[in-house]
């Protein structure tokens, strides 16, 4: 199954950039290097969730952030442009794919895993300041997915959401919360599919406001 969830991944990625650009013959660089870091990845996913390894707690941890690097790697380093008409779908595609594994990965493990760079909180706040956003705008394709034209400004785009996940998944764990209620859990879920529908339609009827479309988008939801 892991053989086969590599192999459907690069072949995938193969098809969309097909679609993307029919023209582009030379894809095979990028394929080779999206199939190397799916490859450590997956690794390091199973050695991150096996119970056989005997890895200690914060050595896991250590795994996941391989996993997260393996996540910049794919998406960031490599220049898709060369390959692609238009990478937003190789580019999400990718990232979103790789982003809920590796939430999977750190949620499966949660009860087991201790604090690696968390013990070194002022560690964290320096990464968080090289990690933050430009102020500059930049549409760079996508506006919530952009593809920055340098690798440097892709890793670091992207190195910022993976910290702050991280952070977020840190606190989780520190702090005992109370279970979310299902009403909210599957309100949340319905505007995170269809809240550009929801959008469409409110703009349509006379809406203007992004206060009041994403009020009444969260309220019919």
């Amino acid at each position: 199954s892991v053989i086969v969830q590599w192999l459907f991944t690069v072949l995938l990625s193969a098809g969309f950039v097909q679609v993307s650009d029919p023209s582009s013959k030379a894809i095979w660089r990028l394929l080779s290097w999206i199939a190397l870091c799916e490859a450590l990845f997956i690794l390091t996913a199973m050695a991150a969730a096996s119970d056989k390894l005997n890895f200690q707690a914060h050595h896991k941890r250590l795994l996941h952030y391989v996993c997260a690097l393996a996540v910049v790697g794919q998406v960031s380093l490599i220049e898709l442009t060369e390959y692609c008409g238009d990478v937003t779908v190789v580019y999400i595609f990718l990232m979103c794919n790789k982003l809920y594994a590796l939430g999977f990965i750190m949620t499966r493990s949660r009860e087991v895993i201790e604090p690696c760079i968390s013990r070194c909180w002022p560690g964290v706040a320096v990464l968080s300041v090289l990690v933050a956003p430009s102020s500059s705008w930049s549409m760079a394709g996508h506006m919530t997915y952009p593809y920055y034209d340098a690798a440097l400004d892709r890793c670091l785009y992207l190195g910022g959401a993976l910290v702050v996940i991280f952070m977020l998944d840190r606190v989780s764990r520190e702090h005992k919360c109370e279970p979310m209620p299902g009403w909210a859990s599957i309100g949340g879920l319905i505007l995170y599919l269809l809240h550009p529908a929801i959008a469409t339609f409110l703009i349509a009827g006379g809406l203007q406001s992004i206060v009041a479309i994403w009020f009444w988008a969260t309220c019919i939801c």
